[in-house]
């Protein structure tokens, strides 16, 4: 895999630059990293975040296209048995 196959922490593509995402939802996607950023760090936030056990740290693209590997991976039998529990 090539360095510029996956965004930098900006999201940005390449040497050049450019955020693979249609021109209408860069607005609303500075919006949602403004928002991130704000309630990141927002005490009451952070407090109810941790009492509810989520995890507040973005991942990168590296470990989350791991994950996807993974979980594509995972046998059929695997998945339906799963899918049998849940419901």
């Amino acid at each position: 895999m090539k360095m510029y196959d996956l965004p930098d922490a900006r999201g940005h593509f390449g040497p050049y630059g450019g955020v693979f995402v249609a021109e209408t939802l860069v607005h609303a996607l500075d919006e949602l990293r403004a928002a991130y950023e704000r309630y990141r760090k927002d005490p009451e936030f952070v407090a109810e975040v941790k009492r509810s056990k989520f995890d507040l740290d973005p991942e990168d693209g590296a470990h989350l296209e791991a994950l996807i590997k993974k979980l594509y991976a995972t046998p059929k039998a695997v998945i339906e048995r799963v899918s049998r529990l849940i419901k």
